[in-house]
């Protein structure tokens, strides 16, 4: 069928004005685009191609995301037509994906924990709802910077597998994208079900550890191979271990033996499972921040600055998040009675093609980002400062615990020296601490939201990272006291040291 022409800035669809074109794949574009009347801004994605099965998959994709209503997931909010053909108005996400954020650096082990966390909330969400993923990748999981909290959201639910309803998928095809399939996925994508999604997670975690793919291949056979034998190189040592776990238990061969459900997964991430402390969500490296700012989309009529990263469709070089919106150019769909005969088919089509990405190890890296650094105890009540020397020029101000063997005494008379004053005592620091699978921050009315660590003594509401306008619990923190918060599905239990 016909491709259908491009939108151009200032075309009106519905209620929204078109401002520009974030990308094309071979059968959508994305748009950014304005409420009339509301001012607000959104993503609009368009078939291209009016085939009917590429209009019932975009239906069916609008459809889940619209229900799954979840701050890690990318929200569908309306549907108008364009030239007889279905529109998605999307939540406008102006950050980078986990792709981009991540290509060729290290991030921190507490960006990689808050990342890893929204991933799993939003695939289990989805998977309580009946729906299956089947292409999670890194460029499928945009990131928001939102009140200096980093949220992940999961996007592009276009080869979607939902419970109760008719599979689309022929018994013996293959869907998804091949660094990031289970080995049930690559047998058969009809079948499957949420633990072919965990599998893809635990890919997904391991690139964010180590940054380098786990299934790394020169074409698709010899990816599938090494996935199919769950052949992957360990993870290097000095990780936590509870990380370390959670990604053994998702790259499993055997769907028996995989992490059976999201929730089990996050516990076994979070420490639950293995009792080590969950690190910090909070504390966004300024390293971290300035790449985020780096990546996100050029201002309305600007053109983005070109970047090194991999093209995986020809808007690889324009946004790399767009690609998580972009129907059939993310995921991989091949059939045959023959899977192997399939894999050399698709070995140069994927390629050229917006199957996944290319191998990191053979594209040019930004700068560095240094690597983590390894997990942090859980913090302990702060401890008396040591006595400071006071200065040369005496401060007007009284200098805290001067050192006994250098403070000023008085010269000898004859009568006994009157005993020194005790010193005065040291304020402690007043903390707070975030443990738990559901990381957590102290908001005041008014306010943002504050990571784990240091604040001001005084009353604060607990809200979830990612969403502070739920309120979990309210604590009173003391001068110099430490609350630990440990939430989990919306409740909290609050110790005070």
């Amino acid at each position: 069928m016909k491709a259908l022409g491009l939108l151009e800035p200032g075309a009106v669809v519905g209620s929204y004005v078109v401002q520009d074109l974030l990308g094309q794949g071979g059968m959508a574009a994305v748009y950014r685009v304005r409420h009339e009347k509301l001012d607000s801004v959104h993503v609009l994605k368009v078939v291209t191609v009016p085939s009917r099965s590429v209009m019932t998959r975009l239906m069916a994709e609008g459809r889940v995301q619209a229900r799954l209503s979840h701050p890690n997931i990318v929200a569908v909010t309306d549907v108008v037509e364009v030239a007889g053909c279905p529109g998605l108005v999307m939540e406008y996400v102006d950050g980078p994906s986990v792709h981009e954020l991540a290509y060729g650096v290290r991030l921190p082990l507490p960006v990689v924990d808050v990342l890893a966390r929204g991933l799993i909330r939003g695939v289990g969400a989805a998977h309580q709802d009946g729906v299956v993923h089947r292409d999670l990748k890194p460029a499928n999981v945009l990131v928001q910077l939102q009140d200096e909290m980093l949220v992940a959201k999961v996007a592009d639910f276009g080869l979607v597998k939902e419970r109760g309803t008719g599979s689309q998928t022929r018994t013996g095809v293959f869907m998804g994208t091949p660094h990031y399939m289970a080995p049930e996925q690559i047998r058969s994508s009809k079948d499957v079900d949420g633990r072919a999604d965990l599998w893809a997670v635990g890919a997904v975690l391991y690139e964010l550890l180590t940054g380098r793919q786990a299934f790394p291949g020169e074409d698709v056979l010899e990816v599938f191979n090494r996935v199919a034998s769950g052949t992957v190189a360990p993870l290097q040592d000095g990780l936590p271990e509870r990380m370390v776990r959670a990604v053994e238990l998702c790259l499993q061969p055997d769907p028996e033996a995989r992490v059976s459900s999201a929730e089990e997964l996050l516990a076994v991430w979070s420490g639950e499972v293995t009792g080590a402390e969950a690190l910090s969500a909070g504390a966004v490296s300024e390293m971290v921040v300035e790449r985020y700012e780096a990546l996100r989309p050029a201002p309305v009529g600007q053109v983005p600055a070109r970047r090194s990263r991999p093209a995986s469709t020809t808007l690889g070089r324009r946004r790399g998040a767009v690609l998580a919106l972009l129907t059939g150019t993310g995921g991989l769909m091949l059939a045959g009675s023959s899977v192997g005969v399939a894999v050399l088919v698709a070995g140069g089509l994927w390629w050229a093609s917006a199957a996944g990405e290319a191998p990191r190890a053979v594209q040019p890296a930004p700068t560095p980002i240094p690597a983590a650094e390894p997990e942090p105890a859980k913090p302990e009540p702060a401890k008396p400062a040591p006595t400071p020397v006071p200065a040369p020029v005496p401060d007007p101000a009284p200098v805290p615990d001067p050192a006994p063997e250098v403070a000023p005494r008085k010269e000898p008379t004859g009568d006994p020296e009157p005993p020194e004053p005790a010193p005065g005592p040291v304020p402690s620091v007043t903390s707070f601490v975030s443990t738990g699978p559901q990381p957590v921050a102290l908001r005041r009315e008014g306010q943002a939201p504050l990571p784990p660590g240091e604040v001001e003594p005084g009353k604060y509401l607990v809200v979830p990272v990612g969403d502070p306008q739920t309120t979990l619990e309210h604590v009173t923190i003391e001068e110099g006291r430490t609350v630990t918060l440990k939430c989990a599905n919306g409740r909290c239990k609050v110790r005070v040291d």
